[in-house]
Parts: structure tokens; sequence; C-alpha cells
């Protein structure tokens, strides 16, 4: 049997999960014409094809599946490595940050990347494993896919500690004086976990936005700096404030906007006891 180069078998899995080398290449971090040159080497140093091109993208044949079985079989002898590429949004991986000493305590390296496309791609990103540990809103059931609650917080008003006008209280006359800065959880809509409430509740009606934006450090920092006001979860308050000059408020109406986010992560991933670890890690953070 051929002595496969473990990288070359992680992209022949990627084209295979992906039906595209530019989307392999994407995922992978790696340029087009490196796609091209593994390929072109593999079926130089084999004799076989492994993919043929279809209406619906690259096909792979019995040769390629082979090797996806062997690159599965190495990831699961691979289960007690201690390295995580974690994906999650800005405001959790900053809540880790700041509580890394625990983690550093357990010998774990963790690698944080931006949540980024849709519910279905962040799926094929946990089966595929190019993301071990997904921590967002709450993906679609999938039987290879362990999904359990992980944060939920009321959310509040956060404003500037030297805002010109709000001081000690916060009144429903700042909410509709003041200019909104708004989150986008992602940058496909606004955050499920308020759009659907919104439709239905008139105070969001008549708010003035001064801007939208995916980027949460951005939306935080013009809060901080200006006299816009914003919605933000309340459990993300105490870690903001260590950076910027803010205060949070309870909104003035009794309206229950919560915040959740899960965790999700491959059945294959929680056979690695160091999983668990990290999992419990996370509890104690919140």
């Amino acid at each position: 049997m051929n002595n496969y180069n473990l990288n070359t078998l992680k992209i022949v899995d990627s084209i295979i999960e992906y039906k595209s080398a530019q989307k392999a290449a994407n995922v992978l971090g790696m340029s087009n014409s490196s796609i091209s040159y593994a390929l072109k080497k593999l079926r130089h140093d084999t004799g076989k094809q492994f993919f043929t091109r279809s209406k619906h993208g690259l096909a792979p044949d019995k040769n390629a599946l082979e090797l996806q079985k062997i690159y599965k079989d190495i990831q699961m002898l691979s289960g007690n490595r201690r390295e995580f590429i974690i994906a999650t949004y800005s405001p959790v991986e900053l809540l880790i940050g700041l509580h890394i000493q625990a983690l550093s305590q357990e010998d774990l390296f963790l690698q944080f990347q931006e949540i980024q496309g849709s519910a279905e791609q962040r799926l094929k990103n946990l089966r595929h494993r190019s993301v071990d540990i997904d921590i967002g809103s709450q993906l679609p059931m999938d039987k290879s896919i362990i999904r359990s609650p992980y944060l939920e917080s009321d959310m509040c008003v956060m404003v500037s500690k030297n805002h010109s006008t709000i001081k000690d209280t916060f009144t429903s006359s700042h909410w509709y004086e003041n200019q909104h800065v708004i989150w986008l959880r992602d940058n496909d809509e606004i955050s499920d976990l308020l759009v659907d409430m919104e439709k239905d509740l008139a105070v969001f009606e008549n708010r003035k936005i001064a801007c939208e934006s995916t980027s949460l450090f951005a939306m935080i920092h013009l809060c901080a700096y200006s006299d816009n006001i914003m919605l933000l979860p309340e459990v993300f308050v105490p870690s903001f404030d260590k950076i910027f000059p803010v205060k949070s408020f309870k909104m003035p109406w009794e309206i229950n906007l919560k915040f959740e986010f899960y965790i999700h992560y491959h059945r294959e991933v929680s056979k690695n006891p160091n999983t668990e670890v990290l999992i419990r890690l996370f509890d104690n953070l919140i």
C-alpha cells in the first residue's frame, strides 16, 4: 500500500466533502494551485484518477473513497490530541480568553475562528472535522453531531459610562431618543434571538438605527465612545466592562429577550477524553 501524505489525505477528504477543489482550498486555507499540485502528484504517483467531473461538482471514485476512509481512521487514532479548533463568536472567545489561565493548566491548545456561513456549512465543518467544537446558535439535529445547551442570558442595554444624558437610570425615553447600533450575529441574517420577537414588539419599530455590523467589537467601541446604545447579552457585560468604558441597564419594559448558545461537536471528537475536560472548563466560565 502507498504511504500517503497526511496532508494529501486531508485534501482528498475535503474535496469529497465539498465537491469542489476551490471550496476545499478555502476551507483548508490553501491556494488553488497547491490543491491542484497535490492532486496531480497523487495521480502521478499512483496512476489512478480519484475524481471525475460531473454537473454536481467533483465526484470521487472508489480509490478516493478508500483514501477518505484511511484519513478518517487516522483521525480516530489521534483521538487523544490536545489541540482543538473552536468556531464561535467574538464575545464567547473573549469570555474564554479572559479565563485562559484555567485552560493553560490543562495543557490544551485552542485555536479560535469566527463562525461564518450558514447552519449547513457549520454542520459540514463539524462532520468534516475542520472544526472540532462549534459554540453558537442552535444547529439542526444531525445524527453525527452532539448538541447541548451552553449559555443563556437576558438581554440588557449597554451605554457609555460617559453618555451625555443617561446617568443612573434608563427610561423608555432614552430608548427612543438615542440612536442604536446593532450587532448582526452572522453575514446572512440578523440574529434569530431577536428577529422573531422584534416583529411583534412595538418598542423596536421606531428605533433610530445608526448602523449594523457583524463586528461586535466595532459596535461595542462605537457604543463606548458615543451616545449610541445597543442590546447585548447580560452575561458578556463584565468582560466588556474590563476593556471599554461601558455600563448596562435592564430594558424599561417587561420583555423576555433571551440569548442562547449551544455547544456542538462530532461524536468522534467526544471519544477524545480531552473533549470532556474542555467542555467542563467551558461550563465553569459561565
